[in-house]
């Protein structure tokens, strides 16, 4: 593989890390949500709390912050005579610190937008479709680059795209479709959790546009950055959780978007199962973004647009593991219509290599960069 020379060793603990911890979020995320628990008012019910999972993840990513201050004091008592370089790395000398503090906040926000939606669309529909749905952001970050960011296309970016957009829409129809989960959603909560996630992709594509217009000229250590947008999420989220508690639960909006805080924090401290599995969560988040920016460091964004497929897959087979060799009560079984979801997986993993140069193609007028 590619990256730099001593990447070797490396890419034994970062790969494997990037893709057990990624795909425990995911799957430890479902679950919680089916977890019952006595709540505020004495009822016992499933723990549907998307905001407090918005919130968690946020907590996970800014505990970023605690080994970004562990590697910096280990950089400085390995290299004590270089302390200013090591506060301010090259590059970084007229960058201001608050300057990195506040322009990560508009990324941050976009940030919690999206995972909101996203967790909310969780709630009604498999982890897999879930994931697989999430590869809808190439073509809202494709589109957004170009209207933004003057980034130009070639013919295999919008061929790649075609096929996402294809695999998008077969395996919507398999998720409306099929019953592959134990969850009794509705065919329109269906539907709108696939809206939601889509458009949180949309949201998250902005982000990406965003942090590369403001953050381009700030240089700073990655952890710093992902700690960062865990640290104005965590304050961001927590005062909207307080209003949200109130929205009326009397309309589609209120179903949709209203959580009591309140009968959150009773559900935890009643049942153990909750505030273990909520406390690996925190800790598989983190764990997935330290990976993750190791991937990253030591390889290329190929080989993540890889990682992240080869990710989705394990999400699938871990359900089914989990429904077939566990409990029916959690996981994803096999239906007819699990082929279709497959064959649009298929689909969109074709769309991705090829927008990602991993897959080449030489017909239809496809040139490349390099090939000039």
């Amino acid at each position: 593989m590619g990256g730099n020379n001593e990447a070797g060793p490396l890419a034994r603990i970062c790969i494997p890390g990037m893709l057990v911890f990624g795909t425990s979020t995911v799957v430890i995320q479902k679950i919680i949500f089916s977890l019952q628990a006595v709540g505020r008012y004495g009822d016992k019910h499933a723990f549907k709390k998307p905001w407090f999972q918005t919130e968690a993840m946020f907590v996970g990513m800014m505990l970023c912050l605690v080994v970004f201050e562990v590697k910096r004091c280990l950089e400085r008592h390995e290299e004590a005579n270089m302390q200013e370089s090591l506060i301010e790395k090259p590059g970084e000398k007229g960058t201001s610190h608050w300057k990195k503090y506040i322009y990560v906040l508009a990324p941050a926000m976009c940030d919690l937008i999206a995972t909101c939606l996203m967790n909310i669309g969780l709630l009604w529909i498999p982890a897999s479709v879930w994931q697989m749905l999430r590869g809808s952001m190439v073509i809202f970050s494709a589109i957004l680059s170009i209207l933004f960011l003057k980034r130009k296309l070639y013919g295999f970016n919008w061929l790649g795209i075609g096929f996402v957009t294809l695999g998008l829409v077969v395996v919507a129809v398999s998720c409306l479709k099929a019953k592959t989960t134990a969850s009794t959603s509705t065919t329109s909560e269906e539907l709108i959790g696939i809206l939601l996630v889509v458009a949180a992709q949309v949201v998250q594509a902005s982000q990406i546009v965003i942090e590369e217009f403001l953050l381009k000229n700030i240089k700073a250590d990655p952890f710093l950055i992902v700690g960062l947008e865990g640290f104005w999420g965590t304050i961001v989220c927590s005062i909207l959780l307080v209003p949200i508690g109130h929205i009326p639960d009397t309309t589609q909006i209120g179903k949709t978007f209203h959580e009591d805080t309140i009968d959150t924090f009773d559900m935890i401290g009643n049942s153990n199962a909750i505030l273990f599995t909520a406390i690996l969560y925190v800790f598989a988040i983190l764990g997935y973004n330290l990976f993750g920016m190791l991937v990253t460091q030591s390889f290329t964004a190929v080989h993540r647009t890889i990682l992240e497929a080869v990710r989705t897959m394990c999400i699938w087979v871990t359900n089914l593991f989990i429904y077939y060799a566990i409990t029916e009560k959690h996981g994803e079984k096999l239906v007819a219509w699990s082929a279709v979801e497959l064959l649009g997986f298929v689909f969109l993993l074709i769309g991705l290599f090829i927008y990602n140069k991993v897959i080449k193609v030489s017909f239809l007028g496809c040139k490349y960069p390099e090939d000039k």
